[in-house]
């Protein structure tokens, strides 16, 4: 038999360790360790007493009453965890029971579905889902898109090289058997992160023509440069998103044929995207936006050895030194990331009102966000790629987007207290605004996303599809013009 609970969205729940409200005893165990470190710990919620009627509904029609599926009302997991601590114990004599979660509004399961056999019993979930990182999957599902598979990859947590490194070889596994089960024609992925490489590895392995979004970039401060760059020499088809990375490209042996710049998409959603009006923005985050703030996201750097939580408490502290307030977006997954994101809710506590965090705020809220602070300030590559686009001073700290093709709004300095405080302070500056609103985008490729959709459809029906390439040794268009760049 198969027992369904049904449950709801997860939900963010803040449990402060001094408050006097009730909290089911077993989360407060669970949380006594983090909370001892942070005043207010997020939990992930999921209400699964859905899950007891379903085991009654089959009590009575299972002769003698023989499943007894014990099982909490609620499923929930500390904001950075992938696994959920839950106890199902099948009590039947003789009977398996397959255990699936699934979510109302759309039936889809969000954690990897079991079977227990009779007197056996498990005690963690891992979740389909990553709501600690935003569950941006939402917004794919709110244009209309189908979602294929969902496919579990951090199994392993995200806070050291170690997890990273289990999860490359988790991801890969479970992508090689999607694929294996579910050939496409071709793949395509984007970007530089170890969760893309696995996949584009998983596919390459298995013979499947892979083409490749925003190759030829450089990020000497992150792991993702040579994860990118294994991604360039298993792709057949690539769309970086300038004349310098293409170029690059070619020099890496890929031939210009197969290499076609069509601009940022990020670019792209800033030049087609009806932003929020101040106000608007202001009211659908629950944040007052009439001083000036600056929109702040900071990752680890993964390369070079680092202090993430340490660069991070410089930048926050020379954000309190000018005075601004903030719009916060987390960190992602990589090692020390959950690290930052801690930091971020604690100097959000402290000071409510000036400060506020979002795990993600989705495209549309981040760009409206964007548009209109008073700077951008952190590490991401959002700061250098996107904000040339609306002309906003941008304040790139530290090394990790080092070797990107940088425009006129963007100052660099070192991850230090001193350093960031006076880039903060010329960024600031009429003078600066004035230069940064002046800045051209290198990554302006007019309609990229349906050059990028016409070039696979090519792709796919090619003849040519699928067989091996070869390394290109020829001339470099632009190369003369550019030098060694």
């Amino acid at each position: 038999a198969v027992v369904v609970a049904r449950v709801d969205d997860a939900v963010k729940v803040i449990y402060d360790r001094d408050s006097t409200l009730a909290v089911i005893d077993t989360i407060k165990v669970r949380i006594t360790d983090r909370a001892k470190a942070f005043k207010e710990t997020e939990v992930i919620f999921y209400d699964v007493s859905g899950l007891r009627e379903a085991q009654k509904d089959l009590n009575s029609i299972v002769e003698n009453n023989l499943l007894a599926v014990t099982a909490p009302a609620h499923l929930y997991a500390l904001v950075g965890a992938t696994n959920v601590k839950a106890e199902f114990i099948n009590n039947s004599k003789s009977d398996t029971y397959k255990i699936e979660i699934r979510r109302n509004k759309d039936n889809t399961l969000i954690a990897d579905t079991f079977e227990l056999a009779a007197g056996k019993s498990i005690s963690t979930l891992t979740l389909l889902e990553a709501p600690e990182f935003g569950n941006t999957v939402s917004e794919i599902e709110a244009d209309g898109m189908p979602i294929a598979a969902r496919i579990p990859i951090l199994k392993f947590g995200t806070g050291s090289p170690l997890a990273t490194a289990r999860t490359v070889s988790y991801t890969m596994e479970r992508f090689t058997d999607y694929f294996s089960q579910n050939r496409p024609d071709a793949v395509l992925v984007l970007g530089d992160r170890y969760e893309i490489f696995a996949a584009g590895a998983a596919a390459a392995l298995l013979e499947i023509p892979l083409a490749h979004i925003s190759g030829g970039d450089v990020t000497a401060g992150a792991a993702d440069d040579w994860f990118r760059h294994c991604l360039t020499k298993m792709a057949s088809l690539h769309f970086p998103s300038c004349e310098v990375y293409a170029r690059r490209l070619i020099r890496m042996g890929e031939d210009p044929a197969a290499v076609e710049n069509v601009g940022g998409l990020g670019d792209e959603n800033l030049r087609s995207l009806p932003l929020l009006s101040r106000a608007a923005l202001a009211e659908s985050i629950g944040f007052g936006l009439e001083r000036p703030y600056a929109l702040v996201t900071y990752h680890p750097e993964t390369a070079g050895g680092a202090s993430p939580a340490a660069q991070f408490d410089a930048l926050c502290a020379a954000l309190e030194r000018c005075g601004l307030a903030a719009v916060f977006t987390k960190a992602n997954a990589d090692a020390g990331g959950a690290d930052i994101n801690a930091r971020i809710d604690a100097v959000c506590a402290a000071r409510p009102g000036q400060y506020v965090a979002f795990t993600s705020m989705g495209v549309l809220r981040y760009l409206s966000a964007m548009k209109y602070c008073a700077v951008v300030a952190g590490n991401s590559s959002s700061g250098v790629v996107e904000t040339p686009s609306l002309g906003v001073p941008c304040v790139n700290v530290g090394d990790r987007q080092k070797g990107r093709l940088l425009s006129a709004n963007i100052i660099c300095c070192a991850a230090d207290e001193a350093s960031v405080y006076a880039a903060l302070q010329k960024a600031l500056s009429p003078a600066f605004a004035a230069q940064a609103r002046q800045a051209k985008s290198p990554y302006n490729g007019g309609d990229t996303s349906g050059r990028i959709v016409r070039r696979l459809e090519a792709f796919v029906q090619s003849p040519s599809l699928g067989k091996p390439k070869l390394f290109y040794d020829g001339p470099v268009p632009g190369w003369e013009k550019e030098g060694s760049r």
